[in-house]
């Protein structure tokens, strides 16, 4: 059987503003990106329903305090 890891977390730039320097000043494992995030920015967006239906937070915010729904705007997917 396939585990999902609810509380994996990574940290790397997903976005950088032209003419903004990015930041990981305060990722740690506890604040980096979870899976639902990354599918919120990048993946077809039923993958994001996917995983909030295997439970994964969909309140949890990064090291920048931003949530899945917040990456997803970011992205202009929502």
């Amino acid at each position: 059987r396939r585990v999902l890891f609810r509380s994996a977390r990574v940290c790397f730039l997903t976005f950088v503003q032209q003419g903004k320097p990015g930041s990981l000043d305060g990722c740690t494992v506890e604040r980096g990106l979870t899976p639902l995030m990354l599918a919120s920015r990048f993946a077809p967006i039923f993958l994001s329903d996917l995983l909030v239906s295997k439970g994964a937070d969909a309140s949890a915010r990064d090291w920048r305090g931003r949530s899945a729904d917040d990456h997803a705007v970011a992205a202009r997917r929502h």
